[in-house]
């Protein structure tokens, strides 16, 4: 075998009597690799040219190796026996490939337990699609339509909207066109939380008040929290104020008797400003 099949036989997670169709998945993906697929699943018999004798000796070698490094010593009583890759293929295959009505339960268990995690539709879709192969593996007729079906009735509450638009939906879904809502619902959710989160920072720095002017008297005062005592407004002092200035009343129109006793005048635009004149 090649320096990379070697290296790439370590990585396969080992049979251990649950993993047996992602275990024969990546068994086939490595011997085909290797060129040993054909020996292993027993499409090339052995010949009886000397030369093709050794050659397939050799890929027969080369896949026994690849099998018995990738099964877990408690499952090695299935293939102990075996003399070629190929006996030990169809031992491993005897042994966990049939379709057993407990094994059928515990999957379509392990389906209807599948739930979507927010922002993970694709790790979702994959977990679906995945326990669907190994249902059909075991030869259950488990069809497209059955795979669509698991997709929408799986979807949380909060994805309410969404199943009922794809449930009512005429003509018949493929998966793809499935995930591919799924997936362009994520992206929108995820848009409108990010510029939700946006717009509250944005709101927050708004209402938060910017640098203040001192009053020109210089006691460090701030003019926004002054009210002017004229108008009873905040933000300015009585000196700004746009109101009209109170209204002084002329001495000279007041008889001499009147003077004695003084003038009260109230200024315009309040009811407490009280000024008094003695004449």
């Amino acid at each position: 075998m090649s320096v990379l099949v070697n290296s790439l036989i370590p990585t396969i997670p080992k049979l251990d009597g649950t993993n047996y169709h992602e275990w024969v998945f990546d068994i086939k993906m490595i011997a085909i690799r290797a060129g040993t697929w054909d020996v292993l699943s027993g499409k090339a018999a052995i010949s009886e040219s000397e030369d093709d004798i050794q050659e397939w000796e050799k890929l027969d070698r080369d896949a026994l190796t690849m099998i018995g490094l990738t099964v877990a010593r408690s499952e090695l009583g299935h293939i102990r026996e075996c003399k070629t890759s190929n006996e030990m293929w169809r031992a491993l295959a005897a042994a966990y490939a049939q379709s057993s009505r407990a094994n059928r339960i515990a999957l379509r268990q392990q389906l209807n337990r599948v739930a979507l995690v927010e922002n993970q539709v694709q790790e979702y879709a994959n977990q679906i699609g995945d326990i669907a192969a190994r249902l059909r593996a075991m030869g259950v007729e488990f069809k497209d339509p059955d795979e669509v079906d698991v997709l929408i009735m799986n979807l949380p509450n909060t994805w309410a909207n969404v199943a009922s638009s794809l449930m009512f939906r005429p003509g018949d879904l493929t998966v793809k066109e499935v995930v591919a809502v799924l997936l362009k619902e994520e992206f929108q959710r995820k848009y409108e939380e990010t510029h939700a989160l946006t717009g509250v920072r944005m709101g927050a720095r708004a209402k938060k008040p910017g640098p203040t002017r001192k009053c020109d008297d210089g006691k460090g005062a701030y003019i926004e929290r002054r009210t002017c005592y004229r108008c009873r407004q905040a933000g300015h002092i009585a000196t700004n104020c746009p109101e009209p200035q109170p209204v002084a009343l002329d001495s000279s129109n007041i008889k001499s008797k009147d003077k004695s006793a003084g003038i009260a005048e109230i200024g315009r635009g309040s009811d407490d400003v009280l000024r008094i004149y003695n004449l």
